[in-house]
């Protein structure tokens, strides 16, 4: 009886370890995909910031240049394509995880940790 207690207590520990280094795995693979998000959303914002510029700088040109047929023409289509690649880093943004799962995913890790105390503890 003693050896299948001590065996049962050996399993436990063995699982338990296992289920701690998931749980690093799992934190680690977190935070990588935090830092992914977070690269990704700066990219568009400063697509969408940069882009406001530009078309503020163009703007400013076809003034000076003068509103002839062809500085509208071709100010107007670098206008619409910087509108649409503003509309483009937005929606992309949109689709972007919240920064808000990794850290869900930490609490559920530290609620298995919690789990696995109170096994060790009967």
């Amino acid at each position: 009886m003693d050896k299948e207690v001590g065996s049962l207590i050996d399993e436990l520990k063995s699982h338990n370890n296992q289920a701690k280094k998931e749980a690093k795995i799992a934190e680690r693979h977190a935070k990588i995909t935090t830092l992914e998000i977070d690269i990704q959303t700066l990219m568009f914002e400063e697509i969408i910031d940069n882009t406001k510029e530009i078309t503020t700088i163009i703007e400013e040109k076809r003034k000076k240049y003068g509103d002839t047929p062809y500085v509208k023409t071709h100010t107007t289509k670098l206008i619409v394509q910087l509108k649409e690649a503003i509309v483009n880093a937005k929606e992309t943004l949109s689709l972007l995880p919240k920064k808000k799962e990794p850290n869900e995913h930490k609490e559920n890790v530290k609620e298995n940790e919690n789990v696995n105390v109170k096994e060790k503890e009967k």
